[in-house]
């Protein structure tokens, strides 16, 4: 069993308005669950 497939892969989409000039640079995205697990995803962009 390799190590990766231990853990469930789910993929997130993120819609937001935001002109192009808004939208440029990198973001720390946030993600929690209803018990409150959270993930930290750094340097997200937005094409």
């Amino acid at each position: 069993m390799s190590r990766t497939s231990r853990y469930l892969l789910s993929r997130v989409m993120v819609e937001l308005e935001a002109t192009t000039q808004q939208a440029q640079g990198s973001y720390t995205l946030t993600l929690w669950d209803a018990d409150g697990r959270s993930i930290i995803l750094e340097n997200v962009t937005f094409p």
